[in-house]
């Protein structure tokens, strides 16, 4: 398998607009070479020759399979699933969700069962054929493999892979602040939490609590892709497995639209996204369900055959005919039974308490011309699960080009191109050189359009390039889509410019350090820069506002002069007329919220909020409301979370990280260290810890454990420095062993008592 550029891509020959052969261009030794056609040079390229190099279509059977094992091992043959049809097909895609169930794969991204289960696939393949595995691809239990036969594998490049994790580590949303009297929210606090603190503790919680887990943890749900291109012809293969449950379709379209704007191929100029490919197959547990019937109505249709009926109930149909979700993607008829939920090792329907309705939770999608699908069918005789496989044939049409009269052509080009190198410069028109965005908030996005149009004669190739001693071409609070690409004559690009401030930015902006305000250099290729000026109001919240600024503010942010505001992020030594709190209110009014009514919240802290929700706390945080604080408990949770993870440093300060790594093993210096906070944060991080000690209290409850949390804590309270989008520094090979002493420190004081800490002993 050749992972160079091939022959077409070495050559980079473009013979454009068909009939009049307006133009050529041609990528030669690092060097970009045209002619236009009856303005410089006769190119003398009949239609004839034209048609010599257009694309052959050649048809490839493609093999899709996806499966839920439920967390089992591979304990039976996958021949009747991967070899069910007579033929040997081209190529395999094979999607698994739920590999593994167990805490470690959760929390560190480490399983057995990918070896277990790549071998029983490498055994089950079709017999008739030899196949060479492209790659190999899982985030925790998600696993994607692609498999050609070996006839192809010369003509395979540009393989990549790519992960998203969607729910709470994905892209959070906006979040809210409130005010209230501090002796009142004193009063309510302690009484509130149960806990009796000495009048001279004054600790609380702090301001904010991030993800810091990255894209996979917690992240058992989201999506895994491999794309790679056959001939001329690429074909994109994304295997996932959406959030659970009959009501969250909204969720389940929440995670289809964060893996399809997430997924990145990076490895491209610019990057390629899932929609940058000819054949898109979508594959994996949907997770969509059939909603307003009765269980016992919807078994009785499925046992006399009446799939149609059922089908019309069927979320996922639903959703694609509003076109929310998969717009533009085909599936096929099915014809087959549910494929959950079964009592595994059976054919019965599911007989828990819970009796859900039979779904076609396990879905195959596609999109693309030339693409027709033969086969789309379930395997029942596969039991170890609750899902049952399923699997699809396609026809797929691959474009080929015969080299032999590509090179002839490419070399007849080049003679006439040689003698026109440098004849023509690039010249573009921006449409607005001054781009400026109304009041900005944290959390939300905003968007505005560039159009570069190609006023010139010759191609251009583009890109936004960085100012001297910046590490990326923009700021971190904004995003260009694309930042690079390739304009012919007489055409345009569309540039997408996004402001969207979050846990990275919101803290330089609140303090002064950083400002709405940023110039861009558009440089062309063999010609001149274009300078873009971006500017912007920034709206301060609490989210990006220190622990220390926060304790003394009494009233709402947005009730604070800008000014006084960065003189409290500012200053080493506060002047106030008042005390400052023990803790920030905003994180106190969070905690009191989930004390009063989430400690029996099944998955608190692991499942995530709705971003209207928390657009909606944000507000109530920032401004003040007599209302109730909004949300779900899960919105609340999420809130806490962004509040402490968008502060400028964590709870335990980076210069402490390396000391507290090293005590992990000892409780006593942990107890030490933690003393030696300022005192703040020290306030902060014992109250948080006696709230997580009462939501572990209720573990029957809720199904949290201490290890769990202490695992989410770590990442938060001992979170690791933000890298710039131009930081080429290379993810710690020992991560997981530093996240896993981060647990142990926080674990400490989750399962001892704390008292003389917070007695201040």
């Amino acid at each position: 398998m050749d992972d160079s550029p091939g022959l077409e891509w070495e050559v980079r020959c473009a013979l454009v607009s068909y009939k009049h052969v307006a133009a050529v261009v041609l990528w030669r030794d690092r060097r970009l070479l045209f002619g236009v056609a009856g303005n410089v040079f006769d190119l003398h390229i009949t239609e004839e020759s034209l048609s010599e190099k257009e694309r052959e279509g050649r048809g490839v059977m493609v093999y899709v399979g996806t499966w839920n094992v439920n967390g089992q091992p591979p304990t039976v043959e996958l021949t009747e699933w991967l070899a069910h049809d007579p033929e040997p097909p081209d190529i395999y895609a094979i999607g698994f969700q739920e590999l593994d169930l167990s805490k470690e794969a959760f929390l560190f991204n480490d399983t057995p069962r990918e070896e277990e289960w790549r071998k029983a696939v490498m055994s089950g393949l079709h017999p008739k054929a030899r196949y060479h595995k492209v790659a190999l691809v899982r985030l925790v239990g998600m696993m994607l493999l692609v498999f050609v036969q070996e006839q192809h594998v010369a003509y395979v490049r540009a393989v990549a892979t790519e992960t998203v994790g969607t729910g709470i580590m994905g892209k959070m949303a906006n979040l809210v602040v409130s005010e209230i009297s501090w002796y009142y929210w004193r009063y309510a606090y302690s009484w509130s939490c149960g806990i009796v603190f000495s009048s001279i503790i004054n600790i609380v919680l702090i301001e904010i609590v991030i993800i810091v887990f990255s894209e996979f943890v917690l992240g058992n749900k989201g999506g895994v892709g491999v794309r790679f291109e056959l001939h001329n012809t690429s074909f994109c293969f994304v295997n996932s497995h959406l959030a659970a449950h009959v009501e969250e379709f909204e969720r389940r379209n929440q995670d289809y639209h964060d893996i399809c704007s997430r997924m990145s191929f990076t490895r491209f100029l610019p990057p390629k996204g899932i929609k940058d490919h000819d054949h898109v197959y979508w594959l994996g547990d949907l997770n969509y369900r059939i909603t307003d019937r009765d269980a016992r109505e919807v078994k009785d249709y499925i046992d006399e055959g009446n799939y149609e009926m059922v089908l019309q109930y069927d979320q996922l149909n639903q959703q694609r005919r509003l076109r929310t979700v998969f717009v533009g993607y085909r599936e096929g008829v099915i014809n087959f039974r549910p494929t959950y939920k079964y009592d595994s090792g059976s054919d019965n329907w599911d007989s828990s308490e819970k009796n859900r309705a039979p779904a076609w939770c396990d879905r195959i999608l596609w999109k693309g011309e030339g693409i027709q699908q033969v086969e789309y069918r379930s395997h029942p005789e596969l039991k170890i699960s609750d899902h049952k496989a399923v699997s699809a044939i396609f026809d797929s049409q691959v474009r080929v080009i015969d080299a032999v009269k590509y090179r002839r052509i490419h070399e007849e080009v080049m003679k006439k191109l040689d003698k026109l190198e440098n004849e023509f410069l690039p010249q573009v028109m921006v449409d607005n050189t001054e781009v400026i965005f109304d009041t900005v908030r944290y959390l939300e996005s905003q968007n505005k359009d560039l159009i570069i149009a190609n006023t010139g004669q010759v191609p251009v190739t583009f890109e936004f390039i960085k100012k001297l001693d910046d590490s990326s071409y923009c700021k971190d609070w904004l995003s260009i889509e694309p930042y690079a690409g390739f304009i012919m004559p007489g055409e345009k690009s569309d540039i997408k410019l996004e402001v969207y401030v979050d846990k990275t930015s919101a803290f330089k902006l609140n303090s002064g350090e950083d400002k709405l305000y940023d110039i861009l250099v558009l440089h062309l290729e063999g010609g001149k820069d274009i300078f873009i000026t971006v500017t912007g109001t920034y709206e301060r919240s609490c989210f990006g506002s220190s622990i220390e600024a926060l304790v003394y503010i009494s009233v709402p942010v947005r009730e604070i002069p800008v000014g006084r505001l960065m003189e409290l992020e500012n200053s080493k030594e506060i002047s106030s007329p008042q005390d400052p709190y023990p803790i920030p209110k905003e994180v106190w009014f969070l905690v009191d919220h989930l004390y009063r009514h989430g400690l029996k919240q099944p998955n608190l802290f692991e499942q995530p909020g709705l971003h209207s929700e928390l657009i909606a706390i944000r507000n109530w945080l920032d401004c003040g409301s007599p209302d109730p604080l909004p949300g779900s408990i899960h919105s609340v949770a999420e809130a806490l979370l962004l509040l402490l993870e968008s502060t400028a440093e964590p709870i335990i300060p980076y210069n402490l990280h390396n000391v507290c790594l090293a005590a992990t093993s000892n409780y006593l210096q942990c107890k030490q260290l933690v003393m030696q906070l300022p005192e703040h944060r020290k306030n902060v991080f014992l109250y948080l810890c006696a709230f997580l000690q009462e939501v572990l209290s209720h573990a029957t409850e809720n199904d949290l454990d201490a290890k769990t949390i202490a695992t989410l804590f770590g990442t938060i309270f001992l979170r690791d420095p933000p890298r710039s989008r131009g930081d080429p520094a290379a993810k710690n090979r020992n991560s997981q062993a530093v996240d896993r002493k981060k647990a142990n420190f926080v674990y400490h004081f989750l399962v001892n008592d704390q008292s003389d800490l917070i007695l201040g002993r």
